[in-house]
C-alpha cells in the first residue's frame, strides 16, 4: 500500500469510521499494526521484505486504532457500562509496557525482536477475535445541511479536549521527566527510575478498575478530574522535595509518595476524562467526537517532551529544585 494512502486513511479515521461499520474499521487497524511490527522484526533481523518506515507508519496509525476502538466499544456496550470496560483494557493494556521494561533491562537485539514478534501475534490475535465480534451498524448518512466536521464547531467540547490534552502532559513526567530529575537533581539510585515505572504500571492493572467504579455520570467525572489535577499538583511538589538534600534513601522514598500520588492523579484522570468524552459525545457521530478528543494523547507525546527537556535545560542551581512542579 502506497505511504500517501497510509497518510490519507490516518488523517481522516474519526470521519472513515463513522461511514462504514466500526468493526470493519477496527480490523483494518490493527491488521495494519500488525504488519508494522512484523515488518520492524524483519527489518531488524536484517532482511528487506519490508522497508524501515514500518514504525513510523504504526506511529500514524495508532491514533486511528485507538478511536476505532472506542467507537466500537460505544456501538455494543452501553452507556453506563462504557468507562468500567475501558477501565479494564486499560489495566490489562499495562502489561505490554512490562514487557518493554523487560527488553530494556536485558538490552540485546534478541529480547528487541522478541516483544515485536510477541507484539505482532498479539495484534493478529486480536483480528481472529474481531472477527466473532457482532456487526455494528453505521450511523445515518448525513443530510445536506449538516456540517462534515461537526465536532469542531462544538466549542465546549473543543475546550474539554484542549484541557484534556494539557492534563495528558502528566505522560511525559514519568518517562521523560522524572527520570531526568532523579538522576540530575537527587541522590537517589539510579535503578528507582525503572522502579517507579514498575510502580505506575503495576498500579493501573491492580487499581484502575476499581477507580473507574466511583465515576457513574458527568458529575462524578468532573469531580474526579477535579480531584487529579489537585493530587497531581501536589505529587509535582512532593517530587521536587526529594532534591532537598535528604541522602539517598529519603530521596528514594519521598519520589515513591511522589509517584503513588501521580498514580492515583492519573487513574482518576483517566476515569473521568472517559465518561465525560463518551457522555458529551452524540450517538451518530461519537467516532469522530472520540477521535477529536483522542488528540490530546499523540500532542502531549509530541510536546510533551520538548517541555520537560527544554524545561530541564533551563533550571540550574536553586531554580532546579522546583522544576517538576513547573513542567
Amino acid at each position: 500500500m502506497r505511504q500517501v494512502t497510509l497518510r490519507a486513511e490516518v488523517s481522516f479515521a474519526a470521519v472513515f469510521f463513522e461511514a462504514v461499520f466500526f468493526k470493519a474499521g477496527l480490523f483494518k487497524a490493527v491488521f495494519f499494526a500488525d504488519v508494522c511490527f512484523m515488518g520492524e522484526v524483519l527489518r531488524v533481523g536484517g532482511q528487506s521484505i519490508v522497508s524501515a518506515p514500518c514504525a513510523r507508519h504504526y506511529g500514524l496509525g495508532r491514533p486511528g486504532l485507538n478511536r476505532a476502538r472506542q467507537a466500537l466499544l460505544a456501538g455494543l456496550v452501553d452507556r453506563s457500562a462504557r468507562t468500567g470496560v475501558l477501565a479494564h483494557l486499560q489495566s490489562t493494556l499495562n502489561a505490554g509496557p512490562a514487557l518493554g521494561g523487560l527488553a530494556l533491562q536485558y538490552d540485546t537485539q534478541e529480547a528487541y525482536l522478541a516483544v515485536f514478534a510477541l507484539d505482532a501475534v498479539g495484534f493478529l490475535s486480536c483480528t481472529a477475535v474481531l472477527l466473532l465480534l457482532p456487526a455494528v451498524a453505521p450511523v445515518p448518512v448525513r443530510t445536506g445541511g449538516e456540517p462534515r466536521f461537526a465536532v469542531l464547531r462544538d466549542r465546549p467540547y473543543a475546550v474539554l479536549t484542549f484541557l484534556n490534552a494539557v492534563l495528558l502532559l502528566r505522560m511525559p513526567l514519568l518517562s521523560l521527566a522524572i527520570p531526568l530529575w532523579i538522576v540530575a537533581r537527587t541522590d537517589a539510585p539510579s535503578w528507582l527510575v525503572s522502579a517507579l515505572f514498575v510502580l505506575n504500571t503495576l498500579g493501573v492493572m491492580a487499581f484502575q478498575v476499581r477507580t473507574a467504579r466511583t465515576v457513574t455520570g458527568l458529575r462524578s467525572a468532573s469531580r474526579a478530574v477535579w480531584h487529579s489535577c489537585l493530587i497531581m499538583l501536589v505529587s509535582c511538589l512532593v517530587f521536587a522535595l526529594s532534591a532537598a538534600g535528604i541522602g539517598p534513601w529519603g530521596a528514594g522514598a519521598v519520589l515513591v509518595v511522589g509517584e503513588v500520588l501521580q498514580l492515583a492523579g492519573e487513574m482518576l484522570q483517566s476515569a473521568g476524562s472517559w465518561q465525560i468524552s463518551f457522555d458529551l459525545a452524540p450517538d451518530r457521530e461519537v467516532g469522530q467526537y472520540q477521535g477529536f478528543f483522542g488528540t490530546g494523547v499523540p500532542l502531549a507525546r509530541t510536546l510533551g517532551p520538548h517541555r520537560c527537556v527544554r524545561r530541564r535545560t533551563e533550571c540550574g542551581g536553586a531554580g532546579g529544585s522546583g522544576a517538576p512542579a513547573r513542567i
